[in-house]
């Protein structure tokens, strides 16, 4: 019992250490043109919350209200050049 207690334990700790040891580190790099030759960071947008609000045309009542997530195209953030 106690061989089969030590290799559920080692099968506990090695296996994971063994995973990420195998996965390394990857190096991702973004460019902007197609030759590969300038370096960019990648762009992205924060997101805002609006409030949608759907009216019937008839009798001006709110018939739906949507919280919806738009790209704020004034502000983005531009992320380091590679890892």
């Amino acid at each position: 019992m106690s061989r089969l207690h030590d290799r559920g334990v080692c099968l506990f700790y090695y296996t994971p250490l063994t995973l990420f040891a195998l996965t390394g580190c990857a190096h991702v790099k973004f460019y902007s043109n197609p030759g590969l030759t300038e370096k960019t960071g990648l762009k992205y947008y924060t997101v805002n919350p609006y409030l949608m609000v759907e009216r019937d045309p008839e009798n001006n009542r709110v018939v739906k209200v949507t919280v919806i997530y738009l790209p704020d195209l004034r502000d983005y953030t531009q992320e380091q050049k590679d890892w």
